[in-house]
């Protein structure tokens, strides 16, 4: 279980683009220069071991993220 301070890494890690999620494929990648850094165990466990994650979304339908909108914010993670 992720503990409410983790959750807002992992969203403010989503805001600056250091995370994206595939619209495609539903996984999160981590951005390769934060996925080089040495950093300690927070990184490590925080965020490195996001890559290829897969997320995994409400049973509710309408809970769901805008798959454009949601490929739009990946467009911009990528450009970074």
């Amino acid at each position: 279980m992720i503990s409410y301070s983790n959750r807002k890494i992992h969203h403010a890690a989503f805001d600056q683009n250091i995370v994206g999620i595939r619209p495609d494929k539903y996984t999160l990648e981590v951005r390769e220069d934060f996925r080089k850094e040495k950093d300690g165990p927070m990184l490590l466990h925080g965020l490195q071991e996001m890559q290829d994650t897969k997320i995994y979304f409400p049973h509710r339908e309408i809970l769901w993220p805008d798959r454009e909108l949601l490929g739009m914010k990946y467009e911009r993670f990528r450009q970074v």
